[in-house]
């Protein structure tokens, strides 16, 4: 059955919390590369968090934005340590989970729908800035950004340079992409669980390079905090001075 992008999504984490442990859903990109993801994933604990997150976590500061927030794990730990903290997704599935979760504060929708000039820290962990699709996409989340920070804020993402990958296939569909004329790091994909297929859903990883580049036409200066050798990163974006 079709269904909304993130639908299947929001369905396997409101699966997973009521005892479906196994729960799993695919991820079919558009060369057909296909596997699975264990829902879990997304509710491991702190002490099971990422290096990189671990690094975005702990410069957070004031009022925290997440975007992207999935079962609210990050808001959690959070909350727990005294920060406000919104958290965002736009699967309605996941929204449920993190209130049950005990999220205090939650929004299903667009991060522009958010009040302008409210947030210290707009927080984007999971590779979720690839939510704008496209480098257009980046352009416009970038302009928008500008709108929900305060004026001494940060921004603090993680994404992925691909060309770090020495996966042939990825490699292959890099080059396919600048073949035809796509910035390489563009990815369309979709998800299927139960009975339940999302639409194609466009995806970007974008390099450092081109964030900082893209950032300071948009008035941001980037920096990467750390980036690990399969290209994982963790960059911060304040305003120019």
């Amino acid at each position: 059955m079709k269904a909304s992008r993130y639908a299947p999504l929001g369905k396997a984490f409101l699966d997973y919390s009521e005892g479906d442990t196994r729960a799993a859903y695919t991820y079919e990109r558009d060369d057909g590369f296909k596997e699975q993801h264990l829902v879990g994933d997304y509710f491991r604990s702190p002490a099971e968090f990422f290096s990189l997150e671990k690094k975005a976590l702990d410069l957070c500061d004031g009022f925290v934005l997440e975007a992207g927030a999935g079962v609210g794990s990050h808001a959690l730990f959070l909350q727990e340590r005294g920060f406000r903290v919104l958290a965002n997704d736009i699967a309605h599935g996941a929204v449920e989970v993190m209130s049950a979760r005990g999220v205090r504060e939650v929004h299903c929708g667009p991060i522009s729908d958010m009040p302008p000039g409210a947030f210290d820290t707009l927080l984007l962990l999971g590779r979720s800035v690839g939510l704008v699709g496209d480098l257009e996409g980046l352009h416009h989340f970038l302009r928008r950004s500008c709108g929900l920070v305060k004026s001494s804020g940060q921004v603090l993402l993680t994404s992925l340079d691909v060309a770090c990958s020495d996966d042939p296939r990825l490699q292959a569909y890099q080059e396919r992409n600048s073949a035809e004329g796509r910035y390489p790091g563009e990815i369309r994909f979709r998800m299927r669980y139960a009975d339940l297929e999302s639409d194609w859903i466009r995806w970007l990883h974008v390099d450092p390079d081109t964030l900082a580049r893209r950032a300071l036409e948009e008035g941001w200066v980037s920096e990467t905090v750390e980036k690990e050798p399969d290209g994982n990163y963790l960059a911060r974006l304040t305003r120019v001075p």
